[in-house]
């Protein structure tokens, strides 16, 4: 039987440990393909506790936890991959501790993140994925998602860069017309 998985919005008070797990997570999954400069300046400018502070004001993080220990997290907010429609979301990230992966608790994350209401509001939901991560890439996959095209992912030194494939996941259609039941 599993641990309980609490999945719940970021207080300011979780800032301090969800940097460090953010910056643990995303070395042990990118680590290897940048240099340790490039690395060392993208945790700095992205997953800081500062960057947090930016990333708390703008966008939404929902936090899983397991017997009180953090083990994944999620983070989203209004479309930079489209123009397409106002209500169109962004997953900037989606991240379980490798030691939490295929238990289930990713995809209970997945589901939490499209039943909030800011991702259901969205006409579509929109990410980025490392064209070299092929089980991130299933994952999203099973969740709706697909490819739609391809943008290059861009390192702070300016050095040679990988391609991310953006996947889209349509909803259903919002309705804009605002009508009123008799109209």
């Amino acid at each position: 039987m599993h641990p309980t998985l609490v999945i719940r919005n970021v207080q300011l008070s979780d800032i301090p440990a969800l940097s460090e797990f953010a910056m643990k997570t995303y070395s042990d999954a990118f680590g290897h393909s940048l240099s340790p400069e490039d690395l060392a300046e993208h945790l700095r400018k992205h997953l800081s506790p500062n960057s947090f502070q930016l990333i708390f004001a703008e966008d939404t993080v929902l936090l899983a936890e397991v017997d009180n220990r953090l083990i994944g997290y999620a983070q989203f907010g209004a479309s930079t991959l489209s123009r397409n429609h106002p209500t169109d979301q962004d997953l900037r990230r989606l991240y379980v501790h490798p030691e939490y992966q295929n238990e289930g608790y990713g995809s209970a994350l997945m589901e939490a993140t499209l039943c909030h209401p800011q991702m259901k509001a969205a006409a579509s939901i929109f990410l980025d994925v490392w064209e070299h991560n092929p089980a991130a890439q299933r994952f999203y996959r099973r969740h709706g998602f697909e490819v739609i095209g391809e943008h290059a992912f861009e390192v702070e030194s300016g050095a040679p860069t990988s391609r991310d494939l953006i996947m889209a996941r349509r909803q259903a259609p919002v309705d804009d017309t605002h009508h009123t039941p008799g109209d």
